[in-house]
Order: C-alpha cells, then structure tokens, then sequence
C-alpha cells in the first residue's frame, strides 16, 4: 500500500516555499469598479520557467477576446500579469502587489512553479485563485483557497505509472534540479509504485547546463526499465530522450502536459511517447469547445503553444463560467466561490475532467485524458474521455504528503 516508503518531498517543498511576511489588505475591496474587473496571474514566465510563456500568452488573447466582445456579463477585464522567475520572494512580492495594490478579485490561471510560496497571502486577502496549475504542483490539490481547473498533482503523477505499467513493471525517472517542484514526484512515483506493483528502479536528478546526459541514459538502460518520465523542460527532455535512444535505450516515455509538445514529433526517441493531460489533449479540435481553443490561436497567431496553452485555457474558462453564475452587482472572491461551489460535474464542454468543489476543503480532481505520439503525429486514444483514479490511493497519498 501507498506510503510504506513515504514521501516527504512534497510537504518539504510546500513548508520550504512558505517564505516572506503574509501581507495585507482583506478582500472586500477587491470587486469591480466603473464594470471594470480587475484578475491577477502569476506564473513563472523567466528563467527556468521560460517555457510556461504560452499560458501567458493564452490568457491575454482570451481577456482581449472577452473585451472585444463586451465583457462576461457586461463587465470587461483588466488582466495584470505578473512573472514571478520561480524564486518564491519573488513570488510573495508578485502576489502582495496583486492583493494590496491592485486589489484583484481572483487570481486567475495561476502557472507558478513555486505557488506555494504566496499561497497565504491570497488566502489570507480572500482571493481566490482559479484554475490552472502545473503538473508539479501541491497547492492545487491541498489548499482550499485554489480551485483547479485540470488534474491534480496526485493522481497525475498516479496516471503516469498506470500508463507506465501497460509496457512493463520497471519505471525510471529524471527530474530537474533547477527547480525544488520538479523532484516532488519522486517520492510520489516511489510510493505509487507500491500500488502498481511496480518499481521505480532509477530515479535521479539532471541539470538543463549539463554536456551530456551519458551517465544518466546508461542508469536506465542497466536498470533494465521498459518505461521512464522526464521532469525538464521541453527541449532538455527531447535532448535527454534522443541521447537515450542512441545509446540503445528501448523504452518508452511517459510525460505529462506541457513537456512533450510538437516539436518531439519526428525524433524516434519520442515515437510512442504517452502524456498524461491534465486536461484535453491540446491538439484536440474534435467538439465546439476545443474548437473555440484553436479559432483563439488562430487568430492571435499563438501557433503550438501545447499542453501549458491548453491548461490556461480550460484556467480561464473556468474563471468566466464562474463570473456568469455571480448575480450581484459587485463581484468578491466570495460570490465567486459560490458560484463554484454550485458546479456539478462541469467540465468546460470537454475541456477538463469533471470539476466539483466543496466549501471549505481541498479539490483534488482524480481523473485525466491521454495523448500519445504515434507516426511522428499525436494521437488521443481514448478522445475526450477521461480515466480516473480511484479517490482513495489520492487520499492516502496526500495525507502521507500531509
């Protein structure tokens, strides 16, 4: 059963993030003004996390759309962006700003890779912070003031092995050492492989900087492992994963959103490639919604802006179908939770799993979609649908987290 080796990296990295004085000012002022609404984002959009630019990218094009069209419910948006650089100070000034000076009514679409760092002081404004969040990241699934928009931490990192197991017991994981977020699936995948009846038979750390990655290819190719899991950026992983394949590694990765993008498409080392999505597959145009995704690139000449794109989107869909059930007149992080809390099984019409929130506790979404790379093209096997995990291997993993 999960937790007989236990995982402490994800609790270390949550109690190490909480850094900086919790500031300010309470949310009754947050709301609109002159029909005006004022929405946060933090994201990691410099240094290690330069990658994440897309989401960005996203949410501006959709609050320009959102304005050209006369607002959500007559109220227009003013979106202000700030880039925390992944230093958790950084971050705790970032959202001070936000809370205090700008006095936003949520915070939106949030692609921090150190979100646990300034998570307090949202909560303590009572900001709510709406949708959206990385593959690697805790708050989303352990804090009550966050209401993911896509699967969470747990069962994506679960998702992974499930997906893993289909090609063999043997499992091998490389994770970034830049960032602390990146190794919190570590102890995660070991105690998961419990579970599964699977091992984790390699599991160590590489740098983006590094000459090569000989050593770390030939850890796995002894070790013997069918399938492994590359925790860098996109290019780094590719890099990683070509190398591997040269050397005569025969085994398939398993990613998850935003790493593998297009770009993988023609290196053999990527061909069967599995990501676990935490939400729709972002190459996806088959219903209205994933339509309406692509016309928005389109038209904001975004190109492939791959999985991080698609969480940004499915994060600000959530936040305007939760603006449309706010009936007041003035919009607080209170008449927006409420408007959460009234969802059932929402999924954005196909663009997250099913999405419920309960008042006062965690969410943790369990289930998530599939996408594989197939003939140099991405392929999703099982379409919109999702595959779950059952709540209570989550349960037990977060409390062993706890």
């Amino acid at each position: 059963m999960f937790g007989r080796r236990g995982i402490r990296s994800a609790a270390v990295v949550v109690a190490a993030a909480m850094v900086g004085v919790l500031g300010g000012c309470g949310g009754s002022d947050s709301g609109s003004a002159d029909g005006e609404l004022v929405i946060g984002n933090i994201g990691s959009y410099s240094g290690f996390g330069a990658p994440l630019n897309p989401a960005q990218d996203v949410v501006k094009a959709w609050a320009e759309d959102v304005n050209e069209a006369g607002g959500v419910n007559g109220r227009k948006i003013r979106l202000v962006v700030k880039d925390d650089g992944a230093d958790p100070a950084k971050a705790v000034t970032a959202a001070k700003e936000l809370v205090q000076k700008e006095k936003v009514v949520a915070i939106v679409a949030a692609t921090s890779l150190v979100d646990s760092a300034w998570a307090p002081i949202a909560a303590q404004a009572d900001v709510p912070v709406i949708g959206s969040g990385l593959p690697f990241s805790n708050a989303f699934s352990t804090d009550a003031n966050f209401y993911p928009s896509g699967t969470g931490v747990f069962a994506r990192t679960y998702g992974e092995l499930a997906e893993a197991k289909k090609s063999g017991d043997k499992f091998g994981f490389l994770y970034c050492v830049e960032a602390p977020a990146c190794k919190v699936a570590d102890g995660l995948f070991k105690g998961f492989a419990e579970d599964l009846d699977m091992e984790v038979a390699v599991s160590q750390g590489v740098s983006a900087s590094a000459p090569n990655y000989t050593a770390a290819c030939q850890a796995l190719k002894d070790a013997g492992v069918q399938t492994y899991s590359i925790a860098q950026s996109t290019d780094v992983a590719i890099r990683i994963s070509d190398e591997c394949h040269k050397q005569g590694l025969e085994a398939t990765m398993v990613t998850t959103a935003g790493i593998a993008d297009s770009s993988w498409l023609p290196h053999e080392g990527a061909q069967g490639t599995v990501s676990v999505e935490l939400n729709f597959p972002f190459f996806d145009r088959s219903n209205e919604a994933t339509k309406s995704y692509g016309e928005l690139l389109q038209k904001h000449s975004l190109g492939d802006v791959g999985g991080y794109g698609a969480q940004a989107y499915s994060a600000v869909k959530l936040f305007e179908k939760a603006l449309e059930g706010v009936t007041a007149d003035e919009v607080t992080g209170e008449a927006l939770r409420e408007s959460l809390y009234a969802m059932e099984d929402e999924t954005l019409g196909g663009l997250a799993p099913e999405l419920n929130f309960t008042e006062g506790e965690p969410t943790r979404i369990n289930c998530y979609f599939v996408a594989s790379i197939q003939d140099q093209k991405w392929t999703a096997p099982n379409g919109l649908e999702t595959t779950c995990v059952p709540s209570d291997i989550v349960e037990a993993a977060v409390k062993q987290a706890s």
